[in-house]
């Protein structure tokens, strides 16, 4: 066996009677859940009638350009965020997302200059289900067509003192800050 390989094994096996590796402990579902936190239903958003989506103005925002090919494909796809918005996320490296809004009706381009990237390495499996009736299709976002509340999970521009849940209303071309469950672990590299 290859020496490297039997080392990384013995890290992973479990440790003492707590079963969990050099007492490191990744980040779950039950972390990050709060009775008082925000839910979709509180920001209600009206879907609007239209035909097909507008043709991406990769001219309304800087980075839209270097995204052409996603956010085209995306935006094709039709409104899935705050009545006529498509979130379009894309990857940005193992276990990271990055993502942008398209507005339905004009083709603008959104990139949330706050959040350039999400990560999620220290989340157990079970955090997919986190917010479960918003399933979307991209890792660490959580959305749906009628509401303005977007949420992410996992570690917003690879800040390891920022991790865990993180909800934002969407108003005006905005993602405005209204929640936070930020989970302080011991998370083993």
């Amino acid at each position: 066996m290859n020496v490297v390989l039997a080392v990384w094994l013995a890290m992973l096996a479990p440790q003492g009677s707590q079963g969990v590796a050099q007492n490191c402990y990744p980040i779950t579902k039950s972390d990050l859940t709060r009775k008082d936190a925000p839910r979709f239903s509180m920001y209600p958003a009206k879907k609007p009638v239209m035909s097909r989506p507008a043709p991406v103005d990769l001219k309304s925002d800087p980075a839209a350009r270097v995204y052409r090919t996603r956010l085209r494909e995306g935006a094709a796809k039709g409104p899935n965020f705050a009545g006529h918005y498509t979130v379009v996320g894309w990857g940005c490296g193992a276990g990271c997302v990055t993502f942008a809004i398209v507005d339905s009706l004009t083709g603008k381009v959104i990139v949330p200059q706050e959040i350039p990237g999400i990560i999620g390495i220290h989340l157990n499996g079970d955090t997919d289900d986190f917010e479960s009736e918003a399933k979307t299709g991209y890792w660490g976002l959580r959305f749906r067509l009628d509401s303005k509340l977007l949420v992410i999970v996992g570690m917003p521009n690879e800040d390891e003192d920022k991790e865990g849940a993180f909800y934002y209303l969407f108003e005006d071309g905005q993602l405005r800050p209204l929640y936070s469950v930020v989970v302080h672990k011991r998370i083993c590299q």
